[in-house]
């Protein structure tokens, strides 16, 4: 089976977009790319990709995401992982002399070109979900525009559903000083959306949001029982209030499992959680923001979000970066809407969104 047949297979919203993203690439060498959530981009663009010369880096910004992204491709291929698509994070490798295209951590990246800067056999860089900023982002970002002064071969693709395009086209015409019709492409690809049903359950008076996010699961798994909605997926900001929503369902029964997914889960577990669950079995999958994006959790069709977050932020009056609890973007929002049929929120905070 041809690669273009491997691809139609998917039917994602994406697939009649990627030969004009490949001819923007081939032609121009940089690209901002916007599309929905679920839309194909993380999986059918470097597949699509393949017709250029050369080989692929795409940079994710989760350890899991990388892996998962990495597998669903080598599924689309028919291929067992590490021949043409193989991944790179922390603590964990899979690739071979075969592969073209590398899934792997920013950090990993920013690394890779310290140590040889020019990156020999690479010719695209591919910049997944970019709304999520870290340092590790901004550091890479830099690193690949710097490289371009030797490489101006180097093609570059950005990628999101939520980014301000404009600003990020911008900032790559300013620093590579283009003009015209040379300026970089910004290309907005509609998908197929479908209707979202929003309920908001807020937390009884004297009730904490966790004792609320525990409830209104409770009550969810009881109103699914016997339909066809296998998985809820719930969205906390963090291992504490993980464990205590986990605590509160305890008891939900054997066809009922609940399990938690943060980025400080071992490898082998958070798999666990990517796979789909056993006929007969209903999942809570309790999860950070590490859910949010680029990860698809299979057969989720009901989301409850706290509509919190922890993020790091800097303290000036210590010098020193602390985990600070906010209500999640608009942002995150809208990338949790892309995660199930039916999303339900549970607190107060997005009521000012």
């Amino acid at each position: 089976m041809t690669l273009n047949q491997n691809l139609t297979k998917t039917a994602l919203p994406l697939l009649p977009w990627l030969p004009e993203i490949v001819h923007i690439l081939r032609q121009q060498g940089r690209l901002i790319l916007q599309a929905e959530p679920g839309s194909g981009k993380s999986t059918l663009v470097p597949l699509a990709l393949l017709d250029l010369p050369g080989s692929i880096v795409m940079l994710e910004p989760r350890r899991i995401a990388a892996i998962g992204i990495a597998s669903r491709m080598a599924d689309i291929l028919e291929e067992p992982l590490g021949k043409t698509v193989g991944y790179s994070v922390r603590g964990d490798r899979c690739i071979s002399r075969e592969s073209r295209i590398e899934v792997l951590t920013e950090g990993l990246l920013a690394r890779r070109i310290q140590t040889n800067p020019e990156l020999p056999g690479v010719s695209t860089i591919i910049f997944d979900e970019f709304h999520e900023r870290s340092l590790f982002t901004d550091l890479s970002f830099a690193l690949v525009l710097d490289l371009c002064r030797i490489r101006p071969d180097l093609k570059i693709l950005v990628m999101s559903a939520t980014m301000d395009c404009d600003a990020i086209a911008g900032h790559l015409n300013k620093s590579e000083n283009r003009q015209g019709a040379d300026k970089v492409q910004v290309l907005s690809c509609p998908g197929k959306t479908y209707p979202v049903e929003t309920e908001y359950r807020p937390p009884r008076t004297g009730e904490s949001i966790i004792e609320c996010c525990g409830r209104t699961i409770r009550s969810l798994v009881e109103e699914s029982r016997g339909s066809s909605h296998p998985a809820i997926l719930a969205f906390l900001p963090g291992r504490r209030e993980i464990a205590a929503v986990s605590e509160l369902l305890s008891d939900l029964g054997s066809h009922t499992e609940v399990l938690p997914l943060h980025g400080s889960l071992p490898l082998s577990e958070q798999r666990r959680v990517l796979r789909s669950a056993e006929p007969g079995t209903k999942r809570v999958i309790l999860a950070t923001n590490i859910a949010e994006t680029s990860l698809t959790v299979p057969d989720v069709s009901i989301v409850v979000d706290t509509g919190l977050v922890r993020l790091q932020r800097y303290h000036l009056r210590t010098g020193m970066d602390r985990l600070s609890l906010e209500a999640a973007s608009i942002q995150s929002a809208d990338q949790r809407r892309g995660r199930a049929i039916l999303r339900l929120f549970v607190n107060t905070h997005f009521a000012v969104h």
